[in-house]
């Protein structure tokens, strides 16, 4: 069984979390399993944040904030001051969205058209608080090396070169 990829020891069990959740709202949305396509979209967002929060603070424990987006928001915000230019869309983390996909009740779900945008923008976002360095494992996910997933990431992605450059600092 191949391995999965290993975020930043400094970022802990949220970054692995948020890492094998982001190619799978990517590879779930390309398969048409918007359900799963949502939650892992909003769970590797969550996830990344709360490994942000951990990274800044070794007193925060991210288990504390549960799903609760607006106060995970607010915690990025004390400790990262670009966080407030990070603007998620609402049907992204709304409690109501974030239960529907969850316990669907017999609700249909329909993906805007720009939703994989809309998560790459995001995930991107999230990273560029923090410097590379810290994220230099991605880079396999970004390049395609990636044996679980090769692709994923590349496939109708408008923020490629935005990773790319982020990586190589530019």
């Amino acid at each position: 069984m191949t391995q999965p990829l290993i975020f930043n020891a400094n970022l802990g069990k949220w970054g692995r979390i948020s890492t094998e959740y982001y190619p799978a709202a990517r590879y779930c949305y390309f398969a048409d399993l918007l359900r799963p396509a949502y939650f892992s979209a909003y769970h590797s967002i969550e996830c990344m944040a709360k490994g942000f929060l951990e990274f800044k603070d070794p007193k925060i424990d991210g288990e504390s904030y549960g799903h609760n987006w607006s106060k995970i928001f607010k915690g990025l915000m004390k400790h990262y001051p670009k966080a407030k230019y990070i603007s998620i869309p609402d049907y992204m983390i709304k409690e109501i969205s974030y239960l529907s996909i969850k316990y669907p009740k017999g609700t249909l779900l329909v993906a805007p058209t720009n939703f994989i945008n809309d998560v790459d923008k995001r995930f991107l976002s999230m990273l560029q608080l923090i410097s590379p360095a810290h994220l230099q494992w991605l880079e396999n996910i970004i390049d395609d090396k990636e044996k679980i997933t090769p692709g994923v990431f590349s496939r109708d992605n408008l923020y490629k070169q935005n990773f790319i450059n982020y990586f190589r600092g530019k």
